[in-house]
């Protein structure tokens, strides 16, 4: 059971997992804010776009195998049960999709929701909880999805 913001239990409509999402989706929102906008940090107005011709550009198997290497192999499995050290002791045998993968994906991206899968689990910050904020969330994606992201995140 969890209490919500008025520090009453959850019952009946107010389920549980309503207040779990609510709580995170709120805390999660990308919002331009008045405190923002005064210290004048506002979203630029100009081409998010512009001299970004390079991001275009295709990975290189030395890239792919870079990240892959900075990866933790032994850090817990995504919802397809594979851990890096998968992907990192079958270099040889995978190299080839891992690279495909990426290249393919990103100028198309129809069907990133195959690897795009994460579990979210919340993690008690203390020993009695009783409010959705005495949790940590933490999320578990697979490490195709993982490999993607450190790949964009050195462009």
């Amino acid at each position: 059971m969890l209490k919500d913001e008025t520090d009453t239990w959850a019952k009946g409509q107010q389920d549980p997992s309503n207040l779990v999402s609510n709580y995170f989706s709120g805390i999660f929102q990308s919002a331009v804010s008045s405190e923002m906008l005064r210290l004048g940090i506002a979203p630029s107005a100009g081409d998010p776009f512009a001299d970004q011709a390079h991001l275009a550009a295709p990975f290189e198997m030395i890239e792919v195998r870079r990240a892959l290497l900075e990866m933790n192999p032994s850090k817990a499995p995504g919802p397809n049960g594979i851990q890096a050290h998968f992907f990192q002791f079958g270099w040889p045998a995978v190299k080839k999709s891992l690279l495909d993968l990426p290249n393919h994906l990103l100028p198309i991206p129809i069907d990133i929701k195959a690897i795009n899968q994460t579990f979210i689990s919340l993690i008690p910050k203390k020993d009695l909880v009783e409010h959705v904020p005495d949790f940590r969330p933490i999320s578990i994606c697979n490490n195709t999805y993982k490999l993607i992201s450190m790949l964009i995140a050195t462009i």
